[in-house]
């Protein structure tokens, strides 16, 4: 029985000493952000370009727990989008990256072929313009095709 209870609380001191060393802030926060893309259509042709907005506010506040939250002079606020053609009358998908043009209004987007799947997914930085962050993209399609962004 001794050695069961050692045993636990062996188990409980690795657990609480296995974390991140200090300083270390391990956040866990969830922020409602909203983004528009722009023509709002299911369609659209060959050379046209859909814009992709999105701004919010440098504090956002947890949705978990109402605790505000200031990223102001943030370097590095991004997200990625990923673009995948699917092959009409089959389940298949392939990266699409290729099959678009880009344009970086406020904010960029840009392609790090260091990542694991840089032909489905584009980077995007945000850019602080006084106290909001805010992208505003185009992606414009080169070749006809059934495509998903997301």
């Amino acid at each position: 029985m001794n050695k069961i209870f050692s045993a636990i609380i062996l188990l409980i001191i690795t657990i609480i000493s296995s974390g991140c060393p200090k300083p270390c802030i391990e956040a866990n926060y969830s922020f409602a952000v909203n983004s528009q893309i722009i023509p709002d259509l299911d369609s659209v042709h060959t050379g046209d370009t859909v814009y992709l907005t999105s701004t919010f506010p440098t504090k956002l506040t947890d949705q978990s727990t109402g605790k505000v939250v200031d990223y102001s002079n943030s370097t590095n606020i991004g997200s990625n989008i990923g673009l995948v053609k699917l092959v009409k009358g089959t389940s298949t998908i392939t990266d699409a990256v290729n099959d678009f043009d880009y344009l970086s209004i406020v904010g960029t987007i840009y392609n790090d072929i260091n990542i694991a799947s840089p032909n489905k997914f584009q980077q995007l930085k945000f850019q602080q313009v006084n106290d909001m962050y805010e992208i505003k993209i185009g992606i414009i399609p080169q070749k006809t095709g059934i495509y998903y962004l997301g």
